[in-house]
């Protein structure tokens, strides 16, 4: 790396948290070989999985049409997300290139009129995205935990699993299954967000 850096904590800051989350998405934080050559593929596997649960209850709640209704919220957010991650986890080329591009940002230029535009540019770009992640993280959980909460004392089942749809089961086993899934597709929606957001804002503020 030639030059300066100018706000290099705040690059490796933004970076370790991308990594964070790219690591995350495949698997890779877990030290067996299995889950480092084959991680990206379970987290597909599992969020078209959910999607085909999703489906499969749409197709059956047709008594409810509120419940059809945020069935199909749910898928088509599904489908959203599993085009990111597939973005994310396939892509790591081209992600590692755009943090190279990121971190020649950072770099002090020769001019001191630059050098102070660049401050403050920098400066203002990093605040951003540190107050929109940590809104994120904030709304994103929220969002999972009000609707975990309303599935339950409004008996809305968006995700259905078959092995479990007997009336002879206790009432909140039901739901047990679908807020797991919910709360574990979250938290991937989270990380896939995180990525994209924190990249993306470095385009908006050239």
């Amino acid at each position: 790396m030639d030059g300066q850096v100018y706000f290099y904590e705040d690059y490796l800051a933004l970076t370790e948290v991308i990594n964070k989350c790219r690591k995350i998405l495949t698997l890779s934080l877990i030290p067996f070989k299995v889950f480092q050559k084959f991680g990206k593929f379970i987290v597909l596997g599992f969020l078209i999985c959910v999607t085909l649960l999703i489906t499969s209850s749409t197709i059956k709640l047709k008594e409810n049409s509120l419940n059809v209704c945020m069935n199909f919220l749910m898928l088509s957010g599904y489908i959203q997300v599993i085009m990111k991650v597939y973005s994310i986890v396939t892509k790591s080329d081209y992600l590692n290139s755009i943090l190279e591009w990121i971190q020649s940002l950072h770099l002090v230029p020769d001019c001191d009129l630059f050098k102070i535009a660049a401050e403050k540019h920098l400066k203002k770009t990093m605040w951003i995205i540190k107050y929109i992640s940590m809104m994120l993280v904030i709304l994103y959980f929220a969002t999972n935990l009000s609707m975990s909460i309303y599935s339950i004392a409004t008996d809305r089942r968006v995700l259905q699993v078959p092995s479990i749809l007997s009336q002879e089961v206790p009432y909140i086993v039901t739901y047990i299954p679908q807020i797991l899934l919910i709360t574990v597709s979250s938290h991937i929606l989270t990380m896939s967000d995180m990525v994209f957001i924190h990249l993306a804002l470095y385009f908006l503020h050239l």
